[in-house]
């Protein structure tokens, strides 16, 4: 979706499930109902703490800064998000496969192991 050129805004885990077209599990995401072009995000969120609270609340993994208002939709709060949610349910999968692990390992190198804006 972003090499296409398109923020999905909206990945929780009610937004992402798994395919297993032959022996190996896929992560899908779908609902794009809140997605944005890469070149026009959504504005900075301005909302009460207690809206705040609440968003933090239904929306565990989503990166801070967005919730605070403090940072905009990014690629990277798409695939920070995605990575929060991919690692606490790697194990929900029936074993913990090599390539469970690798894409583990994957999702936690680099720079997506902090949020974007840190």
């Amino acid at each position: 979706m972003h090499t296409a050129g398109v923020l999905h805004n909206d990945i929780k885990l009610n937004n992402v499930v798994l395919e297993k077209p032959n022996n190996e599990w896929n992560p899908v995401i779908i609902d794009f109902g809140k997605a944005r072009r890469i070149a026009n995000p959504k504005p900075l969120m301005d909302l009460s703490p207690s809206v705040r609270e609440k968003y933090q609340r239904s929306c565990p993994d989503i990166v801070p800064e967005i919730v605070s208002g403090k940072g905009q939709q990014s690629v990277a709060s798409d695939v920070f998000t995605f990575r929060q949610i991919a690692l606490k349910n790697l194990n929900l999968l029936p074993t913990a496969t090599a390539l469970s692990l690798k894409v583990a390992k994957k999702l936690t190198s680099s720079d997506l192991a902090k949020p974007p804006t840190t």
